[in-house]
């Protein structure tokens, strides 16, 4: 399974997702639902979601559409919030930059971690610790 890590930092309101491996749109769709649903991240949250790991991304162009209509459900979730994706070329950058261009509030495709944490405002001490 590709979501093995997913923390939140609840002090600062960050929430960090790291996915590896073979990525589905069923474990997208699940993760977007899981994050709706977990109120521990508040609106205005910053987000790192680093798939930059991930080797095959098994979905297509509806993939975006979905997403942001379950967002739209819930837009009190999603005020203020700023998240940054990480994605390789390979790997989803296409879909995850048709995402941004659509979504509501501050998001960006990046490739580089270290500027993606400037973007946020964090550091790496910030993010919250991982399990695995």
């Amino acid at each position: 399974m590709s979501w093995r890590y997913y923390a939140i930092n609840e002090e600062l309101n960050l929430v960090y997702v790291k996915a590896d491996g073979v990525l589905t749109r069923d474990e997208m769709v699940g993760f977007e639902a899981a994050f709706i649903a977990d109120q521990r991240a508040r609106p205005g949250f910053k987000a790192l979601f680093d798939a930059s790991l991930v080797r095959v991304a098994d979905f297509d162009s509806n993939l975006p559409v979905i997403m942001l209509a379950m967002e739209r459900k819930h837009p009190e979730r999603f005020v203020g919030c700023k998240r940054a994706l990480l994605f390789t070329e390979e790997m989803g950058w296409s879909n995850a930059k048709h995402f941004a261009s659509a979504a509501d509030g501050n998001l960006i495709v990046l490739f580089s971690v270290d500027v993606a944490l400037v973007w946020l405002g964090v550091t790496m001490d910030d993010l919250p610790r991982l399990e695995e």
